[in-house]
């Protein structure tokens, strides 16, 4: 594709941004309910979703405002419980003799290394299991990133800042560091629903046609990236800025960024930007799988009307869609942890805002005062001891408050029970023993009954994970290097570098992930059977 011409260009560009219209406009239809999960998890619970974000309400002054947040935890509970079922991945040998175990057994160490040695972020299965139990489905894009790894070719660090100090003014310091380069290394980042809209018309992961990754980048980081464009002409200041009205794609995505990157300010730190270079600019990604028109797949990264690159998929497709619980029988995303508890967490705010101004009634209560006492409204303060005159024979007296309905009290009780049974999550989960159980083996079976309705979703998302170890693994095959040097757990389960080679892995070999063990979820049951 490189011998296209500029108008063949702009013509594939033209059908491109056809498809990244229509995945934008459904996605767009989700957007209010990401706003109101997410707020719902931070606390923000006395508002409503707004074409600018997520807006607080203003607040009466003679009314509490209280949040007791249950969504948390309860998120933070599905997280925790998916996480600690981290997989334990085997490849398959492709025949039975000697040389094609032993590499097939090396292969496995690799890939075990991955997840323990940062190839695979931890943070980022935090982030993105957070996201899934929140907005009920994410991507998890597994490519190469040719600017991590250990840095070589070049001077040290060290040297380079010593040269700094010494020749403090030369304009050619910083290219004394010219020949450094890094190694390269596999990277897996989780994408949100809004930043990868894809195909509409999917209904499951097999039949997603495309997905379109939007981001929103200062321009310094564009023009560092990309300084000229697909044609070879410079991309300085052709940029598809970023308009705080909403006038472009980039409006629903710059509403949830915003909720957590820019300060809690609603459209506030990149879009008004004084310096040119930190103002936001949109960059779109669009992947297309391989099909009978393109065999090889497309890849189309442009902003606005700059084509930045073209061409087919570099390697294989990278994507990897992870969805959550409460799964629809045709929808491709499902709606999450939250959805279903936020009427009872509403709930629970009322309740809780009620108690607190009936708190505040019985403990300042009113002032009872005649007509024609000839009180004073601003003598009236919270101080001990404050004087107050009033008329012989017309003694004010202070009012006489009800009890608190008993009620109020075990109304909450009844919405945590009603939510924990909704989503699923007790106390149990937490590791808080309910009353009436001593027994840790009484514990641990009452955990291993509550996990038994988990059980699909761990299954799904150790075969998440075995679908990216497996591209982690192509991309190895394809961009490692003969002699780098390779951390990874030995036979005796240390750490250890070794130098790679190709002969001594078996890229093309398959992951099996025994979901179906027959062992206990609970640990305390395992350690049972040991004994």
């Amino acid at each position: 594709m490189a011998k296209l011409t500029e108008k063949h260009a702009n013509g594939l560009l033209d059908e491109v941004r056809g498809l990244f219209e229509d995945a934008v406009t459904a996605t767009s239809q989700r957007v209010p309910f990401l706003l109101e999960n997410t707020a719902f998890y931070r606390g923000f619970q006395w508002g409503e979703a707004s074409p600018i974000g997520w807006i607080e309400s203003d607040m009466n002054l003679d009314e509490a405002r209280e949040v007791f947040n249950y969504v948390r935890p309860t998120v933070r509970t599905a997280v925790a419980d998916t996480l600690r079922s981290l997989p334990n991945p085997e490849v398959v040998a492709a025949s039975g003799d000697q040389r094609a175990v032993a590499r097939a057994m090396a292969s496995e160490r690799l890939i075990r290394s991955w997840i323990r040695s940062g190839v695979i972020a931890f943070e980022q299965l935090l982030r993105g299991e957070t996201g899934v139990a929140l907005h009920g489905g994410g991507w998890y894009k597994v490519l190469w990133d040719p600017n991590k790894g250990r840095r070589t070719g070049g001077p040290a660090f060290e040297d380079t800042t010593r040269s700094m100090q010494e020749d403090e003014g030369d304009e050619d310091v910083f290219a004394k560091n010219a020949k450094s380069r890094a190694e390269g290394e596999i990277s897996v980042q989780f994408v949100d629903i809004a930043s990868a809209p894809c195909d509409p018309h999917a209904r499951n992961e097999g039949e997603v046609y495309y997905v379109c990754h939007r981001k929103l980048l200062p321009e310094r980081v564009l023009n560092d990236w990309f300084p000229v464009d697909f044609f070879q002409k410079p991309t300085r200041g052709r940029w598809s800025r970023h308009q705080p009205d909403g006038k472009n794609h980039s409006a629903e995505l710059d509403l949830l960024e915003n909720d957590g990157r820019l300060h809690d300010i609603p459209d506030g730190g990149g879009s008004r930007a004084q310096t040119t270079a930190n103002q936001l600019a949109e960059l779109v990604e669009y992947w297309e799988k391989p099909s009978n028109t393109y065999p090889k797949g497309r890849l189309i990264v442009f902003s606005g009307s700059t084509i930045v690159a073209m061409g087919p998929l570099p390697y294989g497709w990278p994507w990897v869609m992870r969805i959550g619980q409460n799964v629809l029988p045709n929808g491709l995303f499902p709606d999450g942890v939250v959805r279903d508890i936020l009427p009872i967490q509403r709930t629970i705010n009322l309740n809780a805002s009620k108690k607190r101004e009936w708190m505040d009634w019985c403990a300042n209560p009113w002032l009872l005062v005649p007509r024609g006492a000839d009180i004073d409204r601003d003598m009236f303060s919270d101080m001990a001891g404050d004087i107050i005159e009033y008329n012989e024979g017309k003694r004010p007296e202070w009012v006489t408050a009800p009890d608190i309905p008993p009620g109020i009290f075990t109304l909450e009780d009844q919405a945590v029970s009603v939510l924990q049974t909704i989503s699923t999550y007790s106390d149990i989960s937490r590791g808080e023993p309910p009353q009436g159980y001593d027994s840790g083996r009484a514990l641990a079976y009452l955990y291993e009954f509550q996990k038994s309705v988990h059980e699909p979703d761990i299954h799904i998302f150790r075969r998440d994970m075995a679908r990216v170890l497996q591209r982690c693994l192509s991309l190895a095959r394809d961009f490692y290097q003969e002699g780098r040097m390779v951390r990874m757990i030995g036979e005796n389960n240390r750490w250890m570098l070794r130098t790679f080679k190709n002969d001594d892995y078996d890229f093309e070999a398959e992951l099996v992930i025994e979901a179906f063990s027959g062992k206990p979820n609970s640990r305390a049951l395992r350690y049972a059977e040991q004994v």
